[in-house]
């Protein structure tokens, strides 16, 4: 759907509803299942601040920008495969170990990715051999 709307819709516009509507529910949610913190340090109220402009603002308005600019299949298989890469660049960045349930999970989400596009896929690896002979 977010492919489809990026036809009509500036990325900017797009991630401003999506970010803004998200929040402002959460938020919501959070007043009823968060307890509220004592005080907040200047050095993690710069670090949320980071996380919500860069981390999530920045990021997503780049990723709705790049989907604005591929075909709709293309930007179904960039959502899909969002966690698998982030599960990557942890491992890589971060030194992070994952667990056999998440390895386990990053395959069924490719696997899933594949078997819904195995037209495109299986249209690729046709393409690809004409070419090699």
């Amino acid at each position: 759907m977010l492919s489809r709307f990026l036809i009509s819709m500036h990325a900017l516009v797009l991630t401003s509803i999506q970010l803004t509507t998200t929040g402002v529910l959460l938020l919501i949610v959070s007043l009823f299942v968060e307890g509220t913190p004592s005080g907040i340090s200047i050095n993690i109220m710069g670090w949320l601040l980071c996380s919500a402009l860069i981390s999530t603002s920045l990021r997503y308005l780049l990723q709705m920008y790049a989907m604005s600019l591929a075909p709709v299949s293309h930007g179904a298989v960039i959502l899909n495969l969002e966690p698998v890469w982030a599960a990557i660049f942890a491992m890589l960045w971060f030194n992070e170990m994952m667990t056999i349930g998440q390895t386990i999970g990053c395959f069924l989400v490719f696997i899933a990715m594949l078997t819904s596009r195995w037209p495109q896929v299986k249209s690729i690896f046709i393409r690809s051999k004409r070419k090699a002979l």
